[in-house]
């Protein structure tokens, strides 16, 4: 297997005199000269030794470009990867890299508090989510029919407590506006799962943040984020 690392750029003039810029190796190779020596099946990567992270990866060399002193085009058996995205070259074995995932000295290491980080942020936004959204006030009825646990909506159901029953305005899974009726019932119902909901949102914000730092970095990485949380919420009495 052949490889090509860039050691400059270089005018080269061909019989007819005319020039054109080509990279050099550290061996004194021309490119476009040592692209005809390839294989045809392998693939040729195209990556930042100093990073490892590919640049450009293809079967047919010719379509590569390696322009920048340093850059290296290694030969490689061919193997499958998952996408161009966030893809290095570690020991000649092409590796897609995770969203926390991070190379040094040569090995793939696993960004842990960065990944706690985003869970903690995770956690705040479902916890706003939930009040947002509210509870379901009609349950296996369609369609479904929300009631958001903000201040402002608080405020709104004890303003008109005392003129139910009367139509109001919920809202459906997708958070759009959907009319019904409110009545005592419903008002008392809302009322008294509130408490449930706030209560059920803090101690489940604590609990699965604290098995979160308990975890081992193979458990963080397989974490489902949204799973687990809602897991967590109504283990703690939470009401969807």
């Amino acid at each position: 297997m052949k490889t090509f690392k860039v050691e400059k750029m270089e005018i080269i003039k061909d019989e007819e005199g005319y020039g054109y810029y080509s990279p050099i190796s550290d061996k004194g190779e021309n490119w476009y000269d040592f692209l005809k020596t390839f294989d045809k099946d392998t693939q040729k990567v195209l990556y930042d030794p100093s990073t490892q992270k590919v640049i450009s990866i293809e079967t047919d060399a010719s379509m590569i470009s390696p322009t920048e002193v340093g850059w290296v085009v290694k030969e490689i058996e061919t193997q499958p990867y998952s996408s161009r995205i966030n893809l290095y070259l570690l020991e000649d074995k092409l590796v897609n890299l995770s969203q926390y995932e991070y190379i040094e000295n040569g090995k793939v290491l696993f960004n842990r508090d960065k990944k706690i980080e985003d869970i903690k942020k995770r956690v705040q936004e479902m916890k706003e989510g939930k009040l947002n959204r509210g509870i379901q006030i009609n349950k296996g009825e369609t369609p479904e029919m929300f009631q958001p646990l903000r201040e402002k909506d608080l405020s709104a159901l004890e303003t008109y407590k005392d003129k139910l029953p009367m139509e109001w305005k919920y809202y459906d899974i997708n958070s759009e506006p959907v009319a019904g009726i409110i009545d005592t019932n419903i008002y008392s119902y809302i009322i008294t799962s509130y408490p449930k909901v706030i209560d059920a949102l803090q101690m489940s914000e604590v609990s699965f943040l604290d098995k979160v730092k308990k975890m081992s970095d193979e458990e963080l990485r397989m974490l489902n984020i949204d799973n687990s949380y809602v897991d967590e919420y109504f283990s703690k009495g939470g009401i969807y």
